[in-house]
């Protein structure tokens, strides 16, 4: 699923489109992360994510991610609530159960590059400790 941003800081200035090269950085950096961990990652556009679910409440996205055949959805969005703070979310759920079975929320310092791409690291390990076995209820 792409990474959403929230800009609630009220910054004067069109900032879209730095945010979306940030966005992606963070989304191709969790990516790599899942598929060095031996998951398979099938990733939605934000404009195929947008038809599908234009107002992308939890419950569209998780069926979204069910008719695209995922067991488990990762939904990650950033808030920018002023150049200095911003926060992450992070939930991966899973799909037939439409359970939330990991999550983490973290603030970070700084928007810019490298404080993005800093969050989305630790981040990215932080998944390491997703476990797919554990987590999942039994049928």
């Amino acid at each position: 699923m792409p990474v959403k941003l929230l800009d609630t800081s009220g910054e004067a200035g069109d900032q879209s489109a730095v945010h979306a090269a940030r966005l992606e950085t963070v989304r191709k950096i969790l990516d790599e992360a899942l598929v060095a961990r031996g998951y398979a990652v099938h990733d939605i556009s934000e404009e195929a994510l947008d038809a599908r679910c234009p107002n992308p409440t939890p419950a569209c996205l998780v069926a979204y991610a069910g008719e695209e055949g995922g067991r488990y959805a990762l939904t990650v969005s950033v808030q920018k609530m002023s150049t200095l703070i911003l926060y992450m979310a992070a939930n991966i759920v899973d799909v037939p159960a439409q359970k939330v079975v990991y999550a983490r929320q973290m603030t970070f310092r700084g928007d810019n590059d490298l404080a993005w791409a800093s969050a989305a690291d630790f981040l990215a390990r932080r998944l390491g400790g997703f476990d797919a076995e554990a987590a999942t209820p039994a049928p």
